[in-house]
């Protein structure tokens, strides 16, 4: 009865009751499916239609996990439109949830060189190179390497 009158008041107070189901958990959202849409539009030249359902995304889910997952995808997107500080807020987002999970050193890295936040940079360029080091996987060296000369040098792209 409380699950039918939900989505009866949905119809009339679509939006906000319906990122409320989610977040409670009443209606299930397939975060999966959700990335790989903005995937999509980043790839069809759509940053902006991305990163707009990227928010409303991020607004449904409650799980850190999948909250780490989104903040890593608007980061990517906003670096890649340019938008560096964006994309630095939005990845130490994602080290606040997760502070753990460090698989977006680089990419925080090079974020914040672009946006001058070059001394920040080489602490995080220095992690994914200690992690790497840590992992010791084949052809690791040449990633290093390549890490190294963008801890001196800045972002060779």
């Amino acid at each position: 009865v409380v699950v039918a009158l939900l989505l009866i008041l949905g119809l009339v107070f679509r939006d906000p009751l319906t990122d409320l189901m989610y977040r409670l958990g009443i209606l299930r959202l397939d975060v999966n499916a959700e990335l790989q849409k903005a995937e999509d539009l980043r790839n069809e030249g759509s940053d902006t239609k991305a990163i707009a359902s990227l928010e409303k995304t991020l607004q449904r889910i409650s799980n850190n996990k999948d909250k780490a997952r989104v903040y890593v995808a608007l980061g990517l997107t906003y670096y890649d439109s340019g938008n560096y500080a964006k994309a630095v807020e939005y990845l130490k987002k994602k080290r606040e949830v997760l502070p753990d999970d460090r698989g977006d050193a680089v990419l925080l890295a090079r974020a914040l060189w672009h946006s001058g936040q070059k001394d920040e940079a080489k602490t995080y360029y220095q992690q994914a190179i200690d992690d790497l080091k840590k992992k010791d996987l084949a052809g690791g060296d040449s990633e290093i390497k390549q890490l190294q000369l963008e801890l001196e040098q800045g972002p060779q792209e």
